[in-house]
């Protein structure tokens, strides 16, 4: 599922730049550790810099539901009170 709406692209070009899978092979069933190859140390620069481009007053977490690329999305979605996007 390729995603269409900014938020979804915006995540989608920052997470391209902590792996080394093509973005174009990457989707919002992508999964952030194991298709991905994330570690955890990837994933808090990761964090930070989606909190920096979105302006997060809120710090995401490292949680066990965020498991996917559209995961992701939806919580940064939640935390700017945009509701649930459907593609």
């Amino acid at each position: 599922m390729l995603p269409t709406d900014s938020v979804s692209q915006a995540v989608l070009q920052m997470v391209s730049s902590h792996t080394t899978v093509p973005k174009e092979h990457i989707t919002l069933d992508s999964r952030i550790f194991s298709d991905l190859g994330i570690d955890s140390l990837g994933l808090i620069g990761l964090f930070l810099e989606i909190e920096d481009y979105f302006q997060l007053s809120e710090h995401l977490r490292d949680d066990p539901s965020l498991r996917t690329v559209g995961d992701l999305v939806q919580e940064v979605r939640s935390m700017l009170g945009l509701g649930h996007y459907a593609a």
